[in-house]
């Protein structure tokens, strides 16, 4: 696992990460599937990198995950700054979903790491179908 910033990478070096993930879905894809990107959610815990930036942070570190062919990719917003986190379907052992009063906790568990996240229950659904189309 290894966390990205996104201004420090050219372009081809995107282009390369996006595509050791299979590469994005094509807009025909996107609309079949009708979900391959979470809300904004809020970190809670599990990656030290992350934590690290939360420490320093004004405010509460933003995630969003776009699921890509063979994988997650992890977008972070801290600040005025962006980075993310690849990770391949074969690394991601398990995505958990706890409702817990108006919210939905997600917990992603890859690498020996457990990526907690949270947003409003309503979302619980597209969550669903994203476990599906990783077959977890």
């Amino acid at each position: 696992m290894k966390l990205y910033k996104t201004l420090s990478l050219s372009a081809s070096q995107l282009t390369e990460i996006y595509d050791s993930l299979g590469g994005k879905y094509s807009l025909w894809e996107r609309l079949k599937r009708k979900r391959i990107g979470s809300p904004m959610m809020f970190y809670s815990k599990g990656i030290k990198e992350i934590d690290a930036l939360q420490a320093l942070a004004s405010n509460e570190i933003l995630i969003n995950v776009e699921l890509l062919k063979e994988g997650l990719l992890v977008r972070i917003a801290e600040r005025t700054n962006t980075y993310f986190i690849p990770f391949r379907k074969e690394e991601i052992e398990t995505i958990e979903l706890i409702k817990k009063d108006q919210k939905v906790i997600v917990v992603v568990n890859a690498l020996g790491n457990s990526l907690h996240l949270w947003e409003n229950v309503d979302y619980y659904k597209g969550w669903e179908i994203f476990i599906q189309e990783l077959n977890l």
